[in-house]
């Protein structure tokens, strides 16, 4: 992995890191499966850099719950990762029960990651404005549908000068095929339910302090998609695709 290179994308960083690098930097992003005592033992190693997220609510012991809804087509080029969909995905992502509603465009090569998302009202094509419509576009022109809502519960942190790490561990995933563009879904399979799933992302090189903490605990990073593996719980495309 060339965790120290640089890319042009005309893209913005993903949004859960700090903004002011501007257009054209790249984020990257490394995924781990961890046992709920890997995970405590990541988490008390960086605990002295890392802040919590402040949208972690008590009740869910910090944690805050995200549903994402995953759009692909009638060829399942996402889910099989061929076609445009060999590294794009669109999605929409509410944060709480109630809270705010996004429409993304992730990006993935490798490591790096790019993101595109907008805040809207409201799921309605029909009434998007003029902020949102590249999201719409595309979706018309690549034939992606809503076909998977995956629900999980992220405890998250931030760390670095200018919060440009990113710490985040996915517990309780579930998943159910969608009902449309609707979030009124209640994913209900478990996905991933004998572990956790931590993800880093940092700008640029991997910080020492995630190099040092994969290394004392023999942490080795996976490739790994909640889609894709909701899919294959789901019986999405007949299970085919990669997991990552």
């Amino acid at each position: 992995m060339a965790l120290d290179s640089r890319g042009s994308d005309a893209s913005t960083p993903s949004p859960s890191l700090r903004a002011s690098t501007g257009v054209g930097a790249l984020a990257y992003e490394l995924k781990f499966l961890l046992t709920e005592e890997q995970a405590a033992a990541v988490e008390r190693s960086l605990a002295s850099a890392l802040t919590p997220d402040p949208h972690g609510e008590a009740a869910l012991g910090g944690a805050y719950r995200t549903l994402s809804i995953y759009c692909d087509n009638e060829r399942w080029e996402v889910l099989t990762r061929s076609g445009a969909g060999a590294t794009t995905k669109l999605r929409v992502r509410q944060y709480g029960e109630r809270g705010p509603i996004f429409l993304e465009r992730k990006q993935t090569q490798n490591t790096q990651v790019t993101k595109r998302r907008v805040a809207v009202a409201r799921l309605d094509a029909r009434s998007g404005s003029a902020e949102e419509s590249w999201f719409w576009n595309e979706a018309i022109d690549r034939g992606l549908v809503p076909v998977c809502a995956v629900q999980y519960e992220r405890r998250a942190f931030t760390g670095g000068d200018g919060h440009d790490w990113r710490l985040t561990f996915d517990r309780n995933i579930r998943c159910a095929k969608a009902n449309g563009w609707s979030l009124g879904v209640a994913p209900l399979a478990p996905v991933l339910s004998d572990c956790v799933l931590c993800e880093m992302k940092f700008l640029d090189v991997l910080p020492l302090i995630f190099k040092r903490t994969l290394e004392q605990h023999s942490i080795a990073p996976v490739s790994v998609s909640k889609y894709r593996r909701s899919a294959r719980v789901l019986g999405l495309g007949d299970g085919a695709g990669p997991d990552a």
